[in-house]
């Protein structure tokens, strides 16, 4: 190679010739795969339909549903106004929703088209890019360490990670950041290691797909491949000529939508006060459910036990760009105003990569390594041991199963009971008056939703058809103020329905696997539905 070389990766193969996994033939390898893959279909797809929508979930569908009726994503349908703010701060003067980009609006509106304004419509076309993106995650593995095991493993790992099947079955654009963060580093290894220059397009495309998908995420990645080039390569005009044009070409194709959403001109999207904490926040959460930190310890181990030569201990270039894309991440997240755990989605995959490869290294014996991918993939251990003092209320568990016994039962919650009452009782041109913006009640009954929580609506609260004592479907506790009272003034015009419905916890549907339910409450609550007597008897 000239001087003009971008870079010579280290050699990153663990065995001279293609090591084995479990079968020594292709067949065996296709038929492996094709149980895996199996299996990562029946966890994302099946039942689907069983657990209602949620409020964050309604959102992305009633954006799509006005979609499929003005063509773009408008907040004001002619009957419903789409905000959980007192005035609708996430839309533009025109009426057209900026809060986040579009692109899962429109998948789902999409699907909304094709096949019915239903719970399985909203949901099936993130869960299916969740089994895209399994299936990628085998060609990502394959092209950064030409190590069949790893591949496995880093998919195994993915398929099975419960935090990943709840955000993949969500109406949520979550699926769409692993997919992203998958393509990136297929793309950017092929351009820069492998110097396929064709693969640019695929950076480019990756990146303005992960930006349309959560701009977060879109920063986070670029931060993390593009410290990359400048920190790697060795060549620093040559990079700029070979790898940069490509991020102005994922410049370009985003900048549409930051000009017209105002983006750079918004508050509140950096707030530097408190990164530690934010930053402890994000690495015990990783810790408990996708990279236990104990991991860590391999490395050192095995070189103090010598098990694994000096030459291969330390990471090769390609672990270097997960490094990097990890960091690069994490940085971001760091700074974001916003913390939750759904942000951890989009580096998920270069985590699990990671973990696959250290295992793969750092630990010879195959029997140890195998045992490691159970405890890693079928249970909590390998998390509560690493941070054993901090657990919190945290105990020893199997995931996995306890997932697939969710899936595989019958839901109910609180929301599901009311809004089969109001669908019984209730007509889609009446009006519901409750302490939430009630997204849910929307997509499901049709009616017109009245948001009491703020001053705006409250002159219209007794002036509903029905009132809701308890929301039924919030995921916050505003204490006193998630309550509506009957006040006396309005004695005479409003009968009290009483019902007995589960009594859910708050955000049992969230993906969010610390305060996700997987099972029907057995205990039961009372919750009053106030009718409008002279409007709404039926």
């Amino acid at each position: 190679m000239t001087g003009s070389q971008v870079i010579i990766p280290r050699q990153d193969k663990d065995e001279k010739k293609e090591p084995r996994l479990f079968f020594s033939r292709k067949c065996g390898l296709i038929l492996l795969y094709g149980i895996l893959y199996a299996a990562a279909a029946f966890l994302l797809l099946y039942n689907l339909s069983d657990r209602l929508l949620w409020g964050d979930e309604a959102e992305t569908a009633l954006l799509g549903r006005n979609i499929l009726e003005f063509g773009i994503p408008l907040v004001d349908d002619g009957k419903n106004v789409l905000t959980q703010y007192p005035e609708p701060w996430e839309a533009n003067d025109a009426g057209v929703w900026t809060w986040n980009t579009w692109l899962s609006y429109y998948v789902a509106a999409l699907s909304l088209g094709v096949f019915g304004q239903t719970t399985f419509a909203a949901r099936f076309p993130f869960a299916a890019i969740g089994l895209l993106a399994v299936i990628l995650m085998r060609k990502a593995a394959r092209d950064l360490y030409d190590d069949e095991e790893t591949a496995f493993v880093a998919t195994l790992l993915l398929a099975f990670s419960v935090p990943f099947l709840l955000h993949a079955r969500q109406c949520r654009y979550f699926s769409m950041l692993a997919l992203g963060t998958i393509w990136l580093i297929i793309g950017y290894n092929r351009l820069v290691f492998m110097r396929e220059k064709k693969y640019g397009l695929h950076v480019a495309v990756a990146l303005a797909f992960l930006f349309y998908s959560s701009f977060i995420s879109f920063v986070g990645g670029a931060a993390g491949v593009g410290l990359h080039s400048l920190v790697q390569m060795k060549n620093r005009r040559e990079t700029l000529r070979e790898v940069f044009p490509f991020f102005a070409l994922a410049g370009a194709l985003i900048a549409p939508w930051v000009l017209y959403s105002g983006l750079l001109g918004k508050r509140g999207s950096v707030e530097f006060g408190g990164v530690a904490d934010t930053l402890l926040y994000y690495i015990q959460r990783m810790n408990f459910h996708i990279f236990p930190v104990i991991l860590l310890l391999l490395p050192p181990i095995s070189l103090i036990a010598r098990r694994v030569p000096v030459k291969r201990w330390l990471p090769g270039d390609k672990t270097g760009l997960l490094l990097f894309v990890i960091g690069g991440h994490f940085a971001v997240l760091s700074v974001f105003p916003f913390v939750y755990f759904r942000y951890l989605i989009t580096v998920m995959p270069a985590l699990f990569l990671l973990e696959a490869r250290m295992l793969r290294r750092y630990v010879p014996a195959r029997a140890a390594r195998y045992f490691l991918v159970f405890l890693l993939a079928a249970t909590n251990i390998p998390g509560i041991i690493s941070l054993y003092p901090i657990r919190g209320d945290r105990r020893i568990s199997l995931p996995l199963a306890e997932f697939v016994a969710g899936i595989t039962s019958d839901y109910e919650d609180a929301f599901e009971d009311v809004v089969g009452f109001l669908q019984d009782n209730a007509y889609e041109s009446e009006s519901l008056a409750l302490t939430d913006p009630g997204y849910p009640f929307i997509f499901y009954t049709g009616m017109k939703v009245i948001d009491a929580r703020y001053p705006r609506s409250y002159e219209k609260v007794w002036e509903a058809n029905w009132v809701l004592s308890d929301n039924a479907v919030g995921v916050i506790d505003y204490g006193p103020a998630s309550f509506l009272t009957l006040p006396a003034s309005h004695a005479d015009m409003y009968r009290a329905n009483l019902l007995e419905v589960r009594d859910t916890p708050l955000g049992a549907s969230r993906p969010d696997p610390d305060l996700h339910r997987h099972l029907t409450a057995d205990a039961m609550k009372p919750l009053i539905v106030y009718r409008r007597m002279e409007e709404s008897a039926r």
